[in-house]
């Protein structure tokens, strides 16, 4: 029915290609009621973005507690390949 063509939102609705106008909130909403999808909290349904990110141990303890500071000081051993630790006041120095 479309043909390729590019239709405006309105068009579409006129040639009946289109339901009723929305926006992509409105599209997932109505494909879960359609779908029969569970929805989760705030009657929302559950969003599951593809590909799912590969579970990494530098992620990890990036997000406990101190371990962006233990990152830093296991940074060049890791980036670099180094055989010592580096260590590092807990600021940092600019001069003018």
């Amino acid at each position: 029915m479309g043909r390729g063509r590019v239709w405006t939102g309105s068009q579409a609705a006129v040639v009946g290609l289109v339901d009723r106008m929305g926006g992509i909130s409105a599209a997932i909403d109505e494909a879960a009621r359609r779908g029969g999808v569970t929805l989760g909290p705030g009657g929302l349904p559950e969003l599951v973005v593809l590909p799912r990110p590969v579970p990494s141990l530098l992620g990890a303890l990036s997000r406990i507690p101190g371990g962006r500071a233990t990152l830093r000081l296991l940074a060049p051993l890791v980036v670099q390949g180094g055989t010592g630790i580096l260590a590092r006041m807990p600021y940092d120095i600019e001069t003018k």
